[in-house]
């Protein structure tokens, strides 16, 4: 048994199992299932090179579980730890994996270890849509949710609202004009085990006008494609219940601005359904360089005036100015569609 910590190695171990530190255990998975320590979550270490996406924000505090051997980077020097902690990961303590430790740690076994796959994310959502999540989801009267990310990045918000327990079943559409955000989409969602979940999704890039233009798997645009509305490509979805292929319980709109698909918000929503929005904005107060310039900045107070005057049926409940993690003002708004 080997043991390295910056703490007390005790104190670390049970601060992962109450959720007080992340924990990485990049061992096998078939390990993993056998034994491991609560609340961690398994990435194995040769495809954490393809995963970075889905370990936390660096500054975060992160516990390491391995094997002997274990490595990222097999040309490199070190163990995993170490080499997380040299590409700037906050390394808080790493060990060896071995039932001997518990014994060395005077630590009951029963209570900090489990069994079978994983159960848990490294990752954190926008932390401003999950400040909002227990509004949207008392007001959907529903319980067969449905969801539409446009702009999904890598679908870590996506992926988070699918992952936890919260009495809604979500089903998700996920857009994005990088070919390499949807495939990161889809590996995240099956390596959780949430590929049912996908109703759609799709390579598709809009215009200032609103419109789409759709494009393969492989980042080509389609031949002969034509720009087309949001409704058409939408219906092309799969997996969609029948006469509901155009309504959402919640749309996302997270770090994507275009003010003509704003305006479209209403026809997107189902009654009571709610629009989530947090991207950049000019507050009048801080400046920043990137993104620059009004097609990716709102001015304060625009996103609501845009979607408020573009059908009386939505209510604005929260318009807001937040802050990403380098200071950058964003603007929060939070708004439903009402019967």
């Amino acid at each position: 048994m080997q043991m390295n910590s910056l703490n007390d190695p005790k104190h670390l171990v049970k601060a992962v199992v109450r959720g007080e530190i992340k924990c990485l255990d990049v061992r096998a998975q078939s390990k993993y299932e056998i034994s491991h320590l609560r609340k961690s979550v398994n990435i194995p270490s040769e495809k954490i090179s393809k995963c970075w996406y889905q370990l936390p924000a660096k500054q975060e505090e992160l516990f390491v579980v391995e094997d002997q051997g274990d490595k990222i980077e097999t040309e490199e020097t070190g163990t995993c730890a170490q080499q997380l902690k040299k590409r700037g990961w906050n390394i808080a303590g790493h060990f060896m994996f071995s039932h001997k430790i518990w014994e060395d740690l005077s630590l009951p076994q029963n209570e900090l270890l489990e069994s079978g796959p994983n159960r848990n994310l490294l990752f954190e959502p926008c932390p401003y849509l999950k400040e909002v999540m227990p509004v949207v989801e008392k007001g959907i009267k529903t319980n067969n949710a449905r969801v539409l990310d446009i702009g999904c990045g890598s679908g870590r918000d996506l992926a988070w609202i699918c992952f936890r327990e919260s009495g809604k079943h979500w089903m998700v559409s996920a857009l994005d004009a990088e070919k390499r955000a949807i495939q990161r989409f889809s590996e995240l969602f099956s390596g959780l085990g949430l590929e049912d979940r996908i109703e759609g999704k799709k390579v598709a890039k809009v215009d200032a006008s609103g419109l789409w233009k759709l494009y393969t798997r492989d980042g080509k645009q389609e031949p002969n494609a034509t720009a087309i509305s949001l409704a058409d490509m939408l219906a092309d979805f799969q997996n969609v219940p029948e006469g509901d292929v155009y309504k959402y319980d919640l749309v996302l709109q997270i770090r994507f601005l275009n003010r003509a698909l704003l305006r479209q918000s209403s026809s997107l929503l189902r009654n009571n359904g709610f629009l989530f929005l947090c991207t950049f904005v000019n507050d009048g107060v801080h400046q920043y360089e990137h993104p620059r310039g009004s097609d990716h900045r709102f001015e304060k107070g625009e996103a609501a005036a845009i979607v408020s005057e573009s059908d009386g049926r939505i209510r604005v409940l929260k318009d807001e100015i937040g802050f990403i993690e380098d200071g950058r003002p964003v603007q929060i708004l939070l708004a439903q569609k009402v019967e």
